[in-house]
């Protein structure tokens, strides 16, 4: 009837079945966590029941409940022999799984108190405390009542066909044979050794999917998967050798669903077998349900193990009746010094001094008898090490299922710092108090209350005599109270910043005491309680009557020596930068002029150089043509400089050193133009050679790099006239703003953004490289005449644009965004000067955050 395992010890260090590892806890404590426990057992879709020693239940499932029939009746306390009688002769296989072995059957009968019988699998194991000793039973049971009943209703069918086999072989009848078999639920085959169906025999039930012609005469690896076809043919073998039943279970997919089979295989002839196959689907799929539960049940058990040993506070627990303690978390063991294993067993005197101990117990009674949650504010208590440790308790009494008490359960909180610091406190509060009322400097105090209203508390001894009342005047009122509507109004916004902002807050404050005002600098401190409120603000005030008046007095004249100091500096900047300009429009000029006298010599020779090759080179045609065969000494030294690529490449060297002479002109040129050193007086002058030379200076710039492509430059020139300006000056205003904007532009790429006109695009490259290659950062330069006597030009870039904060100041002296040493700050300020003081024009920016940024400057065609 049952299979006996055999017995197995517990594990040295069994998890506890409903607390934590290495908590010692009876699983019947009714706890948070037991509640947890129950509700999932109960709702678990098995059929499961946990029961004591003495086999009185303590949890069952729902499902349990409805396979037994016992309804919602509470079966807790309940002997399981109260519920099944029969269940006695079963007593010894309970005693076996107390005693730590795991017991399983396959069908057996058992009846119920009611008379009713059940056939059911059952399986029974033992469950352990953490100390290792079996708490225990838990049942896991399976119905087949329904499948009994059909198979016993079949019963009679079956003696009838039995005796229809008698018959059939005492006439060797075939048909009898057949009609037996179709009588029997299950899939009939016969097989020779090699696997080839023999013979086939449909069940009344169910049938195969292909009919039998199909397979009947062919080898199961022609009709069934590869693997299951070798599994039988291995069985059949086996069942021939053997001369035993062979039992395998395979699986076969039909119509995409997975089934389970039964393949029972015994001989039938020689080197033949009967194969009969029944479909196990179903129990399959309550064993993979259950095995599934189980593991869900265990998941959660090992939850609710692991809360409790990483609950920050001390847990632990005593046996109701003689006070031993059962139960010793993580923490406590780490704030006493103490483990479980020196704690569990043992009593309050074996750990503590008996003063302590004493106490303990006798707080433990007193939760015990009043029934009640003891709270315990406060209590000392001496540690492994000898430490004393004061602690928060609280002490509640667990109640067994008939509602006597089972243990006593403590948390407890450490709360020796926090005594330790109101110490402190009451120590610092005295020191400061004889601050308060020592100190030359006026101190008062105001509480905030919940409603966000302020009363005044007290006045310390030098605001009394500052203000001429004493603190029992002003305690308890309000700042309107206290200065009257329109002051106290002003006070009250105050205190409400003071709070609002939540830290220290410093303001002048001008004040009425009768017919006297007073000045102070005070300072408000807000205090904030231990939920973080801001309950009280304690304020420090010097009279700074005398000051105030004597500043007034100095503000103009601070005023004055700060705006003539900003005016000096601004000037010393200037007067720097413009020598500055004015040293590198000289060495420009002196180095163009240098390279321009060797250059033009270079250039003025190129044309002989080539006039004399290409007189060389027809000569040497001609000696080629005339003479083919030339000495030896010739031909070889021909072949040695190698004539023929000489001649070829020749003329190509001398064309590019013509190029490159020119380039050399023009750089020299767009220099000079820069310097503009013979135009320092205002002169009319062409505005797009000033732009052109400065970009050609810019050029190396402009280039290409490997974090970025090249940026790209524009021009949008109008039919301009001749324009009377400083053209120097001017120059060196758009060196400053195309300067700024490749800037702009490549700390935008760097920085790994795409120009701003692909922001908004939804299929923009988000590689800053291959999206700028497709796009590239642009600097677009536009001229245009605005009527008569003005000129605009408009320089732009697709960078990153500039904030609102910062384009209000980009003209201030000083300023920049740039790091230290790579900006003075006075670029845009001296140009803004150079446009506006200079050419009596304008110069402004329009830019938006990740829309590039506009720099538009207009100034009169001629000054007048």
């Amino acid at each position: 009837m049952a299979n006996h395992l055999p017995d197995s010890p517990p594990d040295p260090d069994p998890p506890c079945l409903l607390t934590g590892q290495g908590a010692e806890l009876h699983p019947s404590v009714p706890s948070a966590s037991v509640e947890q426990m129950q509700a999932l057992i109960e709702y678990c879709p098995a059929a499961i029941a946990l029961l004591d020693r003495d086999l009185r239940y303590l949890l069952v499932s729902r499902k349990w409940r409805e396979n037994f029939g016992v309804g919602d009746r509470d079966l807790r306390g309940i002997s399981h022999y109260d519920l099944f009688p029969e269940a006695v002769r079963w007593q010894g296989i309970y005693q076996q799984c107390l005693a730590g072995a795991i017991e399983h059957g396959g069908e057996d009968s058992l009846t119920r108190a009611d008379g009713t019988t059940d056939w059911l699998r059952w399986e029974v194991r033992p469950w352990y405390t953490s100390a290792g000793e079996t708490g225990g039973l838990v049942m896991f049971t399976e119905l087949m009542t329904q499948r009994r009943l059909a198979e016993q209703s079949l019963q009679p069918t079956h003696a009838n066909l039995e005796q229809q086999v008698a018959e059939a072989a005492l006439r060797e009848s075939e048909a009898r044979h057949r009609a037996l078999l179709e009588a029997i639920p299950d899939l009939l085959f016969r097989y020779n050794r090699q696997g080839v169906h023999l013979d086939f025999f449909p069940s009344r039930e169910w049938a195969t999917v292909v009919e039998p012609e199909l397979f009947l005469g062919k080898p199961l690896d022609q009709v069934l998967p590869v693997d299951v076809a070798q599994q039988i043919v291995a069985a059949i073998n086996a069942a021939l050798d053997t001369g035993t039943l062979q039992l395998i279970e395979y699986q076969l997919e039909l119509d995409g669903k997975i089934n389970d089979y039964e393949a029972r295989i015994v001989t039938s002839g020689d080197n033949e077998v009967t194969t009969i196959v029944r479909n196990i689907s179903e129990q399959k799929a309550s064993e993979r349900d259950r095995k599934a539960a189980e593991m869900e049940l265990q998941e959660t058990r090992h939850f609710l193990e692991s809360v409790l040993e990483n609950l920050p506070v001390s847990v632990f627990a005593k046996d109701a009746q003689d006070l031993r303690f059962i139960l010793w978390n993580t923490a406590a063991q780490e704030l006493l010094g103490y483990t479980a294993d020196e704690v569990i067993g043992n009593y309050d005197a074996d750990l503590f001094p008996a003063e302590q101990a004493s106490n303990f117990v006798a707080q433990d009674r007193q939760a015990i008898n009043s029934g009640t949650v003891l709270e315990i504010p406060e209590e000392p208590i001496q540690t492994a090490t000898g430490e004393t440790r004061i602690l928060k308790t609280t002490k509640t009494t667990i109640l067994d299922s008939e509602g006597n008490p089972q243990y006593v359960l403590a948390i407890a909180e450490d709360i020796t710092e926090r005594k330790q610091a109101e110490a402190q406190l009451r120590e610092k509060e005295q020191f400061l108090r004889t601050i308060y009322d020592g100190v030359e400097c006026c101190i008062f105090v105001v509480d905030v209350l919940e409603n966000n209203e302020f009363r005044y508390v007290s006045y310390n001894q030098y605001a009394e005599q500052i203000t001429g009342l004493s603190s029992a005047d002003v305690a308890g009122k309000t700042p309107e109270e206290r200065f009257g509507t329109v002051e106290g109004t002003k006070v009250r916004q105050t205190f409400a910043r003071c709070v609002e902002m939540g830290t220290a807050l410093t303001e002048e404050e001008c004040l009425m005491f009768g017919d006297r005002q007073i000045w102070f600098l005070t300072t408000f401190n807000p205090l904030r309680d231990e939920n973080g409120r801001i309950y009280r603000i304690v304020a420090t005030s010097s009279d700074i009557t005398q000051l105030k008046q004597a500043e007034t007095q100095l503000k103009q004249q601070a005023a004055d020596l700060e705006k003539t100091l900003q005016e000096l500096q601004h000037t010393q900047e200037q007067m720097l930068q413009s020598e500055k300009m004015s040293s590198l429009g000289q060495l420009v000029a002196g180095v163009a002029h240098e390279i321009n006298n060797p250059v033009n010599f270079i250039f003025g020779n190129l044309n002989h150089a080539n006039a004399y090759t290409q007189d060389l080179l027809r000569l040497l045609g001609l000696y080629q043509q005339h003479y083919p065969d030339p000495h030896p000494d010739v031909q070889a030294e021909a072949e040695a400089i190698d004539l023929d690529f000489l001649m070829e490449d020749l003329p190509k060297l001398l064309n590019s050193m013509r190029i490159g002479a020119d380039r050399i002109q023009k750089i020299v040129a767009s220099l000079r133009t820069f310097s503009r050193m013979d135009e320092a007086e205002m002169k009319a002058v062409d505005i797009h050679e000033g732009i052109d030379s400065t970009l050609m200076i810019l050029q190396n710039r402009l280039k290409a790099k490997d974090s970025r492509p090249a940026i790209e430059v524009v021009k949008h020139y109008d039919n301009l006239p001749l324009v009377e300006c400083y053209a120097g000056q001017l120059n060196q205003v758009f060196m400053n703003i195309l300067s700024n904007a490749i800037d702009a532009l490549e700390e935008h790429l760097e920085s790994g953004l795409v120009p701003s006109d692909l922001q908004d695009t939804p299929t923009a490259d988000p590689n800053p490289v291959t999206a700028n290659i497709q796009n590239p950062p642009t600097i677009t330069i536009s001229t245009r005449r605005v009527d008569s006597n003005q000129v605009k030009i408009e320089i732009a870039d697709n960078g990153p644009g500039i904030p609102p904060e910062v384009r209000r100041r980009l003209f201030d002296p000083f300023f920049t965004t740039k790091p230290v040493g790579k900006g003075t700050g006075m670029g845009l300020s001296i140009s803004y000067q150079i446009v506006t003081e200079k050419h009596g024009g304008s110069l402004f920016c329009q830019s938006e955050p990740g829309q590039g940024a506009q720099f538009i400057i207009q100034i009169p065609l001629k000054q007048s």
